[in-house]
């Protein structure tokens, strides 16, 4: 595929920097008080309501990024993140969908839904729930959304502006063509916003993450006509399948000494974090270079500071690598998986709002999953009724506020809230079954959870091959091999992953088993029974099963034919 990196909406974002250069030093002084007045306030008033962004890429693995790999060209996160604080131990589910219900809902994925719908499944969310940007909307904030959806819509309600978005534009489904957006019968590409709901025609004009930032870079740069708070979620296409990238990014891969040996699969998932290093780095350009316009400013004189002064920025990948040459080194495990290569991925937060000194690239350790971005930004933005989401049809967040950690209040403890559920668990995922979708390898129950106190983690069912264990090979494994099936977990695994990240050793197996681990499993496995018995549970766990109970529902291609459009197919 060839196709100029650099379109003409890119080289203006190119001049957007220069002008950010000419003006930091205007920028400077105003953010060490941006701090004390957004923070302390607890932006109770509007016009102190940060800007809120996240950033989410598909199928990144741990060391598919400067980050982790110095050969992996992306710049821009990584100059982020040694601006911010990396979260080394964030997690999410093993694969797309029930991360960004996660994300969007602020529950465990075992609360919220554990399938992957595809394109013909007439799956929905919990509409019960009100998820982060209708809760945000309740405070004022305008709310834009780019990218992937993955949260159902196969109902008129479903879709992103039925649950809080005012303005968004991606594609529905999990997957499509990068450049023509079509996935299977029909284009799945979608816009909504306050002057028509439909089809975005738009597609088949160029690599679609690069449109997205353009639409990004657009709704930023509309703050002084709309001076509401913004939160942006940038859902990102890249690193997802099918693997494409523009043809001249993977030539920086291939003219560089320390990479031209690689397959161009893996030139090709590099150019792909490349891409989402681009798209980042336009977002935060477009938030330095324009004034940081508030509610009941506009007729004063122009702001002397731009909206990144006052914005939090989230980076996250959604689950760990897939393909064949996408790394996770060392981390065992790929997508699919509950092994720490299926679901702890690279994360880090930047913000001038965090004091001077805790940011600067710390490294923090504490255990945190996508769902506390949910009650984190909830605070941040000032929401207090009903923060939780409680009542009645749906389960309250699971999900805790960060900032008091993250931001080293004077009240807060050296270690994040503790989870919501008694025993103080991260639960993965809870016996989870995808027999449903009849493909090999699939159907055995699984699901896991961490003791976020020791580092004790414990796996149910299997971690088979059909998910293409990358285990502990070097990140460079060869392209398209298959690795050594995987532990089969049945009826358990026990690891440590404080003290063995990589999980090497399986403890529950051992010979001479020692008492601490012995307890621990007998800890892990009561909490994990505990999840079952949780009242709502099993309706729950029922209505999610029988929404899959068939691979498709059978109305949704023809809609999709007819119209020449993916869209909602269920209309009573």
């Amino acid at each position: 595929m060839t196709r100029t990196m650099f379109p003409t909406f890119v080289r203006k974002s190119i001049m957007r920097v220069v002008f950010v250069v000419m003006t930091v030093s205007m920028y400077t002084n105003a953010s060490s008080k941006t701090y004390n007045t957004l923070v302390h306030a607890h932006v109770n008033n509007r016009s102190q309501q940060p800007h809120l962004v996240f950033v989410l890429v598909d199928d990144l693995g741990w060391n598919d990024i400067g980050l982790h790999d110095a050969r992996i060209q992306t710049p821009t996160i990584d100059g982020l993140a040694s601006e911010g604080v990396v979260l080394e131990r964030h997690y999410v589910y093993r694969y797309c969908s029930p991360t960004r219900g996660a994300f969007l809902s602020g529950r465990f994925p075992h609360h919220d839904h554990q399938a992957n719908p595809g394109p013909e499944s007439a799956f929905g969310p919990n509409i019960n729930m009100t998820i982060l940007p209708a809760k945000l909307q309740s405070v004022g904030y305008r709310t834009a959304y780019r990218g992937k959806w993955h949260y159902g819509f196969s109902r008129p309600e479903y879709l992103p502006v039925s649950r809080g978005f005012e303005d968004a534009a991606g594609y529905l489904q999990g997957a499509c063509d990068h450049l023509t957006e079509v996935a299977g019968c029909a284009v799945d590409s979608w816009i909504s916003n306050s002057s028509y709901s439909g089809p975005d025609v738009r597609n088949n004009t160029g690599y679609d993450s690069f449109r997205h930032a353009q639409d990004m870079v657009e709704i930023i740069e509309r703050q002084p006509t709309d001076p509401r708070p913004l939160f942006l979620y940038a859902s990102l296409h890249v690193a997802h399948a099918p693997l494409e990238a523009p043809t001249n990014v993977i030539e920086r891969y291939s003219n560089n000494s320390a990479t031209s040996a690689w397959c161009m699969q893996k030139k090709t998932i590099a150019a792909m974090a490349s891409v989402a290093d681009n798209v980042t780095g336009q977002i935060v350009a477009a938030l330095k270079s324009t004034p940081n316009w508030s509610i009941g400013s506009t007729t004063l004189p122009a702001p002397t500071t731009a909206m990144w002064d006052s914005s939090v920025l989230v980076f996250s990948s959604d689950n760990g690598g897939d393909s064949g040459c996408s790394s996770n080194y060392p981390l065992r495990g790929r997508k699919r998986s509950f092994f720490e290569g299926g679901c702890r991925v690279p994360a880090f937060i930047a913000s001038p709002l965090l004091p001077p000194t805790r940011r600067g690239g710390r490294t923090e350790t504490a255990f945190v999953h996508i769902a506390d971005w949910y009650a984190t930004f909830a605070y941040l933005a000032g929401v207090t009724q009903n923060p939780r989401d409680e009542g009645p049809g749906r389960f309250a967040v699971d999900g805790r506020n960060l900032w008091p950690y993250l931001s080293g209040s004077p009240t807060s403890a050296a270690q994040p809230p503790k989870f919501h559920n008694v025993s103080n668990m991260l639960v993965l995922g809870y016996n989870y079954s995808t027999l449903n979708f009849r493909k090999p390898g699939y159907g055995e129950p699984s699901g896991a959870l961490i003791e976020i106190t020791t580092g004790y983690k414990l796996i149910v069912g299997s971690q088979n091959s059909a998910v293409d264990l990358l285990n502990w090979d070097a990140r460079d494994y060869p392209c398209g091999a298959r690795s050594a099936n995987g532990p089969d977990c049945i009826p358990h695994c026990l690891y440590n992953v404080v003290a063995d990240p990589s999980e090497h050793d399986e403890l529950s197996s051992a010979t001479n088993m020692s008492a601490a681990d012995r307890a621990a499993m007998q800890r892990l496995l009561e909490a994990y029974a505990a999840v079952g018995n949780e009242a709502g549970m099993p309706n729950m766990i029922d209505v999610f099963w029988n929404e899959q109970g068939t691979p498709y529902d059978p109305r949704a291609d023809p809609v999709a034919r007819s119209s020449g459009y993916w869209q909602p197919w269920i209309l009573d």
